[in-house]
């Protein structure tokens, strides 16, 4: 009985742990675990939005300085994989500026920026 109680927990496991990757094996378009379009504007939307907060943080005095490096370099290089997975996906197509505010477009330039430097 112990036995089959302890399968049952390491299958539950087991499952859970390989969910993320069928998952991905499920998204042959390979958008950043994004399965549309929409999902990864919304993603490079949402980074944008962390990043203002990091920087207005960081002017209130909330964050400490290596805190807020560490975490915007993480925030942009997501970002920045976002817009290259956009650019790859819609290489003909305008990047959906529509309803961008001017800090995103800022952000943006910055990212873009940022990533060609390096």
């Amino acid at each position: 009985m112990i036995e089959i109680i302890g399968l049952l927990i390491v299958a539950a496991v087991g499952m859970y742990v390989a969910w993320p990757l069928r998952l991905r094996s499920e998204n042959p378009s390979g958008l950043l675990g994004y399965d549309t379009l929409a999902g990864l504007h919304s993603r490079r939307e949402t980074l944008y939005r962390e990043i203002a907060d990091l920087d207005f943080d960081l002017r209130l005095g909330k964050v400490a300085e290596d805190d807020y490096r560490l975490e915007r370099e993480g925030y942009v290089a997501e970002a920045a994989a976002v817009l290259e997975q956009l650019d790859r996906t819609e290489p003909a197509a305008v990047p959906e500026r529509e309803g961008m505010t001017a800090r995103s477009r800022e952000l943006e330039e910055e990212v873009r920026r940022i990533s060609a430097e390096g």
